[in-house]
């Protein structure tokens, strides 16, 4: 009997990311959205990344 694996990905944006996660969630069956973060001035310094990323 062949097992089920479970993919959990990392989406990481600058824009759109609401409308990409969507699309994600449309496309793969039984997908869902466990966690989001939005990164303030501290995540900005420590991932280089724009404040309010998602």
């Amino acid at each position: 009997m062949a097992t089920m694996q479970k993919i959990s990905p990392n989406l990481w944006f600058n824009n759109q990311a609401g409308e990409a996660v969507d699309f994600y969630l449309s496309v793969f069956k039984n997908a869902a959205k466990e966690k989001v973060s939005y990164y303030n001035k501290e995540g900005q310094n420590i991932h280089g990344k724009p404040a309010g990323s998602i």
